[in-house]
């Protein structure tokens, strides 16, 4: 850095924007890891460096430049159109010299007429777009993250005022039942026993005295599941383990109608600021070229009916087993 030049760099994130690589992959397809024929529109004119000795009456050929991203080299080929995918260039034929028919344009896959490697064609223009979006894509992608950020902090709001409640070892599946039938009917009717990937295990493991899995699908909505246990039938909502961690091997086991349980409190929704005037401690947006998003989130969380949820957890150790070694009760599963 020059001298009286503050050095930012240090200020940058060195960690990618998540989703960057899902958006990436998926706008760019099939077309990473592989070499390229890049082309664009150019022109055969050997009077271009000297426009003045140019002759009365002359005029230039329209040629295509292509560039291989394999072998680096460049060379001219004739232009030419195609009615359905705009224009190309005609390739040379390898054999005679000769040119071929065929118009190639961006999408085919082709041999560099230079080094022979196999190669996806493409226009500059649209590499291009790949890395310099519109004002537009970049805000519409910057607002996105930002709103997941904002949907993270939610969870764990509501998952701290879920917490703030004293917390039930359930041991087993004996505890889970006995929770839930101690939610009483006012809230039984609505309630799931929410838990992590963890959970989801845990509850995959469970049998009834006939070999039946108690954790089943519900025949009405495949994607949703149902925990069986007696007379009782459970509905389950799975979240990652990022989501709702595992703690100290105690695997998450909520039971109850959060809704009822916890309230959410959304001032103004979820707002998002573009600045590029601003300054923030020593970062200077005018100064570096460069925007800032900011997003506003005027929320908060408290907790609403203390009956209406419980707090429980199963430890990892326990397994499908109660601390006496005695086998889950049979949860009447239908067969």
């Amino acid at each position: 850095m020059g001298a009286g030049v503050r050095d930012y760099r240090p200020l940058v994130p060195r960690r990618p924007p998540e989703g960057l690589r899902d958006w990436t992959l998926k706008t760019c397809r099939n077309e990473l890891d592989r070499y390229g024929l890049i082309y664009e529109v150019g022109c055969d004119d050997p009077f271009c460096d000297w426009p003045m000795a140019r002759p009365e009456g002359y005029k230039r050929t329209k040629m295509v430049r292509v560039t291989c991203s394999c072998c680096g080299d460049s060379m001219l080929l004739n232009w030419s159109k195609d009615a359905t995918h705009g224009y190309g260039f005609v390739l040379p034929d390898d054999e005679e010299g000769d040119w071929a028919h065929t118009v190639t344009t961006a999408g085919d896959e082709v041999r560099c007429p230079m080094c022979g490697e196999k190669v996806l064609v493409n226009r500059r223009s649209a590499i291009r777009d790949y890395y310099v979006s519109d004002d537009n894509n970049i805000a519409a992608i910057a607002e996105e993250w930002l709103a997941d950020e904002a949907r993270v902090t939610a969870n764990k709001e509501i998952l701290a005022v879920i917490h703030a409640k004293q917390a039930q070892n359930l041991k087993n599946l004996d505890g889970v039942l006995k929770a839930w039938v101690g939610l009483g009917s006012t809230f039984r009717a609505t309630s799931k026993l929410i838990t992590n990937d963890d959970g989801l295990l845990w509850l995959g493991t469970l049998k009834d005295s006939n070999g039946r899995y108690l954790l089943t699908p519900n025949p009405a909505d495949a994607k949703e599941l149902r925990l069986c246990v007696g007379p009782h039938t459970l509905p389950v909502k799975t979240y990652d383990n990022d989501t709702i961690p595992t703690t100290d091997g105690k695997i998450p086991m909520i039971l109850g109608d959060l809704h009822e349980g916890v309230v959410y409190w959304d001032r103004q929704v979820f707002s998002v600021k573009v600045f590029d005037q601003a300054t923030i401690g020593e970062f200077n947006a005018a100064e570096q070229d460069m925007t800032i998003w900011r997003g506003s989130l005027r929320d908060d969380c408290t907790q609403r009916d203390d009956g209406a949820f419980v707090n429980g957890y199963v430890a990892v150790g326990n397994g499908p087993q109660d601390d006496s070694g005695e086998k889950a009760p049979d949860g009447g599963a239908e067969g």
